[in-house]
């Protein structure tokens, strides 16, 4: 997956030291995007950083009025203090994002798997609708999201993800030493079902996939095709 094809928005408090790279013989094709933060003693709130796609963008109003959306993202997560490696317990949290008229939207969850130290690990949510989508502000990056607004029909969208690496507590509170914790991400894939733009409504999917090779799109109506 090619750092290129998005845009990052680092949220972090004082005292964090981020970073984002490409990471090379990690996932498809050798690259993944690796997201990261060192900091000693206290990691919470931990940094999130955002990643919307420069390439894709999805028109209800040309392509279909979005029904449901299914998205499914690859994390290798790595955690250490004093560099020594801390036991990951954490289930595998899931960040989407759809950014509208400006605005950005998150879809979020815990998946039901645990990560696997140094080891990629997929896991997805199906069938979002609008109504899992919370309005995030960037004023207030670690509030309570309660106001909806993203539209199926409306405005054009483009789709991305969010990692939250890592943080340490210490029988319950803070943590202390020098911690890193990172997260590679690889395979993030959005698939947007639809109904046609016709007076009759036919169910309809649009399909994309990022992968260590780049872009590829697919357009579903009667049949699958392949979009350059």
């Amino acid at each position: 997956m090619l750092l290129s094809s998005y845009s990052f928005t680092t949220y972090a408090e004082a005292g964090f030291n981020v970073q984002i790279v490409q990471a090379v013989d990690f996932g498809s094709g050798n690259t993944s995007i690796d997201t990261s933060y060192t900091k000693a003693g206290a990691t919470s709130p931990t940094p999130r950083f955002q990643a919307l796609s420069t390439t894709f963008v999805y028109d209800p109003s040309a392509q279909g009025e979005i029904t449901t959306i299914d998205f499914s993202i690859d994390q290798l997560i790595q955690l250490t203090r004093n560099g020594a490696a801390v036991p990951l317990s954490a289930l595998l949290p899931l960040r989407l994002l759809a950014e509208q008229d400006g605005k950005v939207y998150e879809a979020f969850a815990n998946s039901s798997v645990l990560p696997v130290a140094g080891a990629f690990v997929s896991a997805g949510l199906t069938g979002l609708t609008a109504a899992d989508f919370f309005f995030f502000n960037p004023a207030t990056p670690n509030s309570a999201r309660t106001l909806t607004g993203l539209d199926f029909a409306g405005g054009a969208i483009r789709f991305g993800f969010e990692t939250t690496p890592y943080g340490v507590t210490l029988n319950g509170g803070a943590s202390t030493g020098n911690i890193a914790s990172t997260v590679r991400a690889d395979n993030f894939s959005v698939t947007v079902n639809s109904r046609d733009v016709a007076a009759v409504p036919e169910p309809s999917t649009w399909a994309m996939m990022i992968t260590g090779f780049g872009l590829a799109g697919a357009v579903v109506r009667r049949r699958r095709m392949a979009i350059a």
